[in-house]
């Protein structure tokens, strides 16, 4: 038999439980119960199974996972298929000196944990062309709002409104809307193609997709003038691998930039989150939310590093504050700042190109598939210039063309009836752009492709040429991180002669517990993993190690899938239909509509946004005749404990 769970996780029992009753007043073990849950909820336990022991939980989870089948996603909109270099994957994802990273509460003992963090942050100043850079957010879409209420902190004479971009990616807009609503925000559409200055009056910003989610690739330099002509700030959400090649937004006159550091080496994990950046230029340094590493000198006159400007986190400033110190994601940008390390300037360029190339063949090999009509061509692929999404126009065939795609393993992502967006990526094959071209013919009832080997002659010759990308944008500002690594005690295999990359892809297969990076963290934190395994962070329990073994598990956390969309639903989000058919079979005869309770965790100014936002629907739940409504709320990690507030 092995261990089971509950005896590895902590909780109340005995003595603890009886003081914790004394203290809150309590006579009878269920009465907090009683009024923080529904009466339907309390009318006895379920019939559950038996429960498992660990491995076996673990196996079963394994089990579930294998029940998806991903396919091959090309939806883009800021979620890209990635290759993890597995001096990555070994070294940092595997390793618990690196995966119980959480909140450095000391972080002057993780010395090794914030130069890594450093090295994220010197690595995105540089790709955006901006002087200072955060150590990570949480994902695009919530940097995108602190983009947003950066820019109102900033605004004065009481500015409340926030232009945007209309091809924005959809997961934004809907993260922004949320924030915007509950501070009075008035969001506006604003078109770059087609501006119009009307949208920037009363506005404290400007926020522009860079590349938009159907691929439009505009310059920056026309927004940034006309935003600063109408006072308000610019802030760009910018690919990162694409500035690997374009004009950087500082260098086009942006005030902020933020995106997702995903396609840096970090699988998709069934959507994320994953680590977000933001950069911003010098003026605006104290706005800056989030954690930022600074570098300064010890007692002795050697380097150290440090937390700086801390004064903005909740824990000191409260409901004032403008960061946040648990939105950061430490692990995950940690490995894309060594994804940047592990290929350097000219290996980010090179993946880059290649990744342009195929969007490239693969716009011509479609614009010359389709056949005219008295509306117009039946496939029309938006033209100029692009990175690596395309926006191709079916009339009336669009869900057509993702349901080919879906029989032969593609996820493309159906805009609307008669259009699908597509991107290339790193992992892009020929045979994934061969099945492109013969997805669009099967659905817009052409032949399948011809030549050769069934390979669209116009793919193979496209995918030949050295590209560049479209004319008229500049070289980026990528260049200073030049040589193997930013710093020595950084490299992968740092003082040493190490392995051939070729090695280094062949010794997956070796199994043994450590690998190529040295048994210490970056900058000589420990000498030995197991004791710098909770270094000055709160860490991963017992329990939650042993789950993370299910992270690499073939169609697990790690696989390069997405919550699914339309035909495609049932192939990637098997997981999770099975286990509602679970709870089905539990027969759980709660009238649940008749009573909600909501349970709220939130710290600082993200705390007072939520329970804004949160009053807002609560009124409407109460207006539009639903049930009895309970709130509780959670003060949470570096406040001291408010209890359970209840109506």
């Amino acid at each position: 038999m092995g261990e089971r769970f509950t005896s590895r996780h902590l909780g109340l029992a005995g003595d603890s439980a009886a003081h914790v009753r004394r203290v809150l007043g309590l006579g009878e073990g269920q009465r907090i119960m009683e009024k923080a849950l529904p009466a339907p909820l309390r009318a006895g336990p379920p019939e559950l199974p038996p429960p498992l022991s660990e491995a076996a939980a673990i196996e079963r989870l394994a089990e579930l996972a294998g029940l998806n089948t991903p396919g091959r996603p090309m939806i883009g909109l800021g979620y890209y298929r990635t290759i993890t270099p597995s001096v990555l994957r070994r070294g940092i994802m595997e390793n618990p000196s690196w995966y119980t990273a959480y909140t450095p509460y000391q972080p002057e003992i993780s010395q090794g944990r914030l130069e890594a963090l450093f090295v994220f942050q010197t690595m995105i100043s540089e790709l955006t062309g901006l002087p200072v850079a955060n150590a990570s957010l949480l994902d695009e879409a919530t940097a995108a709002a602190e983009a947003m209420l950066l820019c109102h902190r900033v605004a004065r004479g009481g500015r409340s409104r926030f232009a945007l971009d209309v091809d924005v990616f959809p997961q934004v807009r809907a993260v922004l809307e949320t924030r915007a609503e509950p501070l009075g925000i008035e969001l506006v559409d604003f078109d770059p193609e087609a501006p119009d200055a009307s949208a920037l009056e009363g506005a404290a910003g400007l926020y522009i997709q860079y590349q938009g989610a159907s691929g439009r690739l505009a310059g920056l330099g026309p927004a940034a003038e006309m935003a600063h002509g109408a006072g308000a700030l610019l802030a760009v959400g910018a690919d990162p691998l694409m500035l690997a090649l374009v004009q950087s937004p500082g260098a086009a006159g942006a005030d902020v930039a933020v995106g997702s550091t995903q396609r840096f080496g970090v699988p998709m994990g069934f959507g994320g989150p994953h680590a977000a950046y933001m950069a911003v230029r010098q003026q605006l340094v104290r706005q800056l939310p989030g954690r930022l590493v600074g570098l300064s000198r010890d007692a002795q006159g050697d380097p150290a590093l440090r937390l700086a400007l801390v004064t903005r986190e909740q824990h000191i400033r409260r409901d004032k504050a403008t960061s946040n110190v648990c939105t950061a994601q430490v692990l995950l940008a940690v490995m894309a700042a060594m994804y940047g390390v592990w290929h350097g300037p000219d290996g980010l360029r090179r993946i880059a190109t290649g990744v342009n190339a195929a969007a490239e063949g693969l716009r011509k090999a479609l614009d010359g598939i389709g056949h005219k009509t008295a509306a117009g061509p039946s496939v029309e692929v938006r033209p100029g210039p692009m990175f690596d999404t395309l926006a191709v126009r079916v009339p009336g065939r669009a869900e057509a063309v993702v349901e080919a795609a879906n029989g032969l393993g593609l996820k493309l992502w159906l805009h609307d009836a008669d259009t699908v967006y597509l991107s290339t990526d790193e992992a892009t094959t020929t045979q994934d752009l061969v099945d492109v071209v013969n997805s669009f013919r099967a659905g817009c009832g052409l032949e399948s492709a011809g030549g050769g080997d069934g390979e669209p002659d116009a793919v193979l010759a496209v995918l030949k040429e050295d590209r560049q990308i479209g004319a008229g944008l500049d070289a980026a500002n990528f260049g200073s991180l030049g040589g193997c690594c930013p710093t020595p005690s950084a490299c992968v295999d740092a003082g040493g002669a190490g392995l051939s990359p070729a090695e280094t892809q062949q010794t997956n297969t070796v199994g043994a517990p450590g690998g190529l990076l040295p048994d210490r963290l970056p900058g000589g934190c420990c000498p030995t993993p197991s004791a710098c395994v909770d270094a000055g962070g709160a860490g991963l329990s017992p329990a939650e190690t042993q789950q993370a073994d299910t992270v690499g598990a073939p169609g697990g956390l790690l696989s390069d899938r997405l919550p699914g969309q339309g035909p495609g639903l049932l192939h990637v989000d098997a997981y999770r239909l099975e286990t509602l058919a679970q709870l089905d079979d539990l027969d759980l005869d709660t009238e649940l509509e008749e009573a909600v309770t909501v349970v709220e965790w939130g710290m600082g100014m993200a705390e007072q946004l939520s329970q804004d936002r949160l009053e807002i629907q609560l009124d409407r739940a109460r207006g539009a005749g639903g049930g009895e409504v309970r709130r509780a709320t959670v003060r949470g990690v570096g406040e001291r404990w408010r209890g359970v507030a209840l109506p």
